[in-house]
């Protein structure tokens, strides 16, 4: 058992003194008391960084472009699934990194911006973010998640987004997952709003 920060006191479970570490890998997830989340960007590129050498050999070998979509699909794309929820908020250094990553995966596959709408791929910062918003719009459709049930709930009249979006402190927190996507959600949902007034009018 291990706790993570570097300036806490000690912590004992079941009279066992519990280790201190400045980071944690918790599944596939790599968690630091600095609060970074680049670290899970080197994991995922570690990962994923094969398959560039696999889609170069499979297109060698004859492979058509959907059927490398699909090995692009389950080797890479799955990984920035998981982790999409730490990746949105990495530093523009490691999205940068992402993005030629990505880039590189999809010249070698021969795709460019027309044939990825065909093939309904989208450039890897939106991939992501939309990964997130799904998964937070899961999230609060159920009324028994943790994450749900400890979010305030907006109580003026009329309100169309039922939640409230807390005030962030301290950039890591704005830039997290539920904080920037919350805000997502409340700005388009503000916005159906102003579009359904300037209808009616």
């Amino acid at each position: 058992p291990r706790v993570l920060g570097s300036s806490v006191p000690t912590v004992y479970l079941l009279g066992q003194m519990l280790e201190t570490v400045k980071s944690y890998k918790y599944l596939g997830f790599e968690l630091s008391d600095s609060l970074d989340l680049d670290l899970q960007w080197r994991r995922v590129r570690s990962i994923v960084s094969p398959v560039e050498f696999l889609l170069k050999q499979l297109k060698l070998n004859g492979w058509s472009t959907p059927m490398l979509i699909c090995v692009y699909r389950a080797y890479c794309l799955s990984h920035f699934t998981y982790s999409a929820v730490m990746l949105t908020s990495t530093s523009a250094a490691a999205k940068c990194e992402m993005n030629a990553f990505n880039s590189r995966l999809w010249r070698i596959m021969g795709i460019d911006d027309q044939t990825a709408g065909y093939y309904k791929l989208l450039p890897i910062a939106e991939f992501i973010d939309n990964v997130c918003e799904q998964t937070l719009n899961r999230i609060l459709a159920d009324p028994n998640h943790p994450i749900t049930s400890c979010q305030p709930r907006n109580l003026r009249l009329n309100a169309r987004f039922p939640f409230q979006t807390r005030k962030a402190n301290k950039a890591a927190y704005h830039n997290s997952f539920l904080q920037k996507f919350l805000r997502k959600l409340r700005n388009d949902s503000n916005s159906q709003n102003a579009r359904a007034s300037l209808y009616l009018v």
